[in-house]
């Protein structure tokens, strides 16, 4: 990443047209001249001056500060940290170890199983979303993953609650 040019829409956002040019033409593999790269640099130029006329500074801060802005933005950091409390990296980190205890050997099978495990439980969470939507797919993944919870907890042979 060090290494690699800007891309042609920051460096005509920094009125440094001729880098942009010089890097569409290295991607594209055409002269300057050519009409490609020509209406390039004009559609980004026009793309950028649609936004600034529509108003497209916003601060870092408006994530807290706008119509319910914070109650989003907490949202969504909520659901990030309780899908890492919830623990399936666990499984990705130690899934060795916890199938060794139950018998299996073989490390490429673990991560056979686990990735089959995911798989399937990927793809009909995603018909899931699409089909009802976040809200209630989040709502029911919440309360099955509760239930679960529970009835590890009081299965077990020293409860912890």
């Amino acid at each position: 990443m060090l290494f690699l040019r800007e891309g042609p829409r920051w460096d005509i956002c920094r009125d440094n047209v001729n880098a942009a040019r010089t890097t569409i033409v290295k991607s594209y593999g055409v002269p300057e001249s050519h009409p490609e790269v020509v209406c390039e640099v004009r559609e980004i130029q026009e793309k950028l001056d649609a936004e600034s006329t529509a108003g497209g500074g916003h601060p870092w801060y408006e994530i807290f500060t706008g119509p319910k802005t914070p109650y989003r933005t907490i949202f969504g950091v909520m659901i990030q940290a309780l899908q890492q409390l919830a623990g399936a990296n666990f499984f990705f980190y130690y899934g060795a170890k916890v199938f060794k205890a139950t018998g299996i050997e073989n490390s490429s099978t673990t991560a056979m199983i686990l990735g089959g495990v995911d798989l399937l439980t990927t793809l009909p969470g995603l018909y899931i979303v699409d089909r009802h939507g976040r809200g209630p797919a989040l709502i029911a993944g919440g309360l099955s993953m509760f239930m679960c919870f529970m009835v590890s907890d009081y299965t077990a042979p020293e409860p912890l609650l």
